[in-house]
């Protein structure tokens, strides 16, 4: 029987087609002066294909406030140890929903190419049970990482769009980067089973997408506040949402906060 925390995930996550994910700009003036604050993330749901979501609809679904302690977050930013609880929004301060996920983070070695042992991971669970895990994977020169089941099977790979044979980051996969496509870092989500090679071809489709985009101009400039909106593949189940959740925070744990020693990694091409 499923656990109260399991049963509100299914129902919240099921119908969803996308999700776009904000981070608050809670702790900003402490970022300003060189203080990392705890990450917040504010959830807004879409039910129809191509919907644009935002805070204005009225259509927050879920809150999250990273759970870590400021001394790590001042000496090990970004890859400190964490955990970020996913809850239901409830109108009204100091009102808490359910907790339908938890994605716990350890500390690991930072992101980086041709790594063979401490891959960045986050394991996520639900009411205590455990989901899965995503995990960054060896790679060459595109970021990789791959979401697995409870049972340590393989269910997504996920990576930037390539070019020249897939081994190069295709920049321009959004549009012009001097244009259009300014600031907007996609990831790509293949099936596992359908994604043999290392890395899929540059005209495979994907199935899903992981897209960080443009914030203001003021927010990325002095705060780590960024927008990532999801798109789920058309068949993905309740937990499989639930684990690329996880695969958001982590991507954004791993690019795009500021560490104790620079501004943030504003593209994954950083690599």
């Amino acid at each position: 029987m499923p656990s109260v925390e399991q049963q509100e995930m299914m129902r919240s996550l099921e119908p969803l087609q996308s999700i776009t994910v904000v981070q608050s700009r809670r702790g900003c003036f402490q970022e300003m002066m060189g203080c990392e604050a705890p990450t917040e993330f504010h959830y807004y749901g879409g039910t129809q294909e191509g919907q644009r979501v935002s805070a204005t609809k009225g259509n927050e679904i879920f809150d999250s406030l990273e759970e870590s302690g400021c001394r790590l977050r001042t000496i090990c930013a970004p890859n400190h140890k964490f955990r970020m609880p996913i809850s239901t929004h409830m109108e009204g301060e100091g009102v808490s929903g359910t907790e339908i996920l938890s994605i716990d983070r350890p500390c690991k070695l930072p992101p980086g190419v041709c790594k063979c042992c401490c891959y960045q991971k986050v394991d996520v669970h639900s009411g205590g049970v455990y989901l899965g895990k995503v995990e960054e994977q060896f790679s060459c020169c595109v970021p990789k990482y791959m979401a697995f089941d409870k049972n340590d099977n393989a269910v997504y790979k996920m990576q930037q769009p390539t070019c020249v044979g897939g081994f190069c980051v295709d920049i321009c996969a959004e549009g012009n980067p001097c244009g259009r496509g300014c600031c907007k870092v996609p990831f790509h989500l293949f099936p596992a089973s359908n994604a043999s090679s290392l890395y899929p071809s540059s005209d495979a489709s994907p199935s899903g997408k992981i897209l960080k985009e443009k914030a203001s101009n003021l927010d990325e400039l002095f705060t780590d506040s960024q927008i990532f909106k999801i798109t789920f593949p058309e068949k993905a189940g309740a937990e499989e949402k639930g684990l690329l959740l996880g695969a958001t925070v982590l991507i954004n744990a791993n690019f795009f906060e500021r560490g104790p020693c620079g501004g943030p990694c504003d593209h994954a091409t950083a690599y």
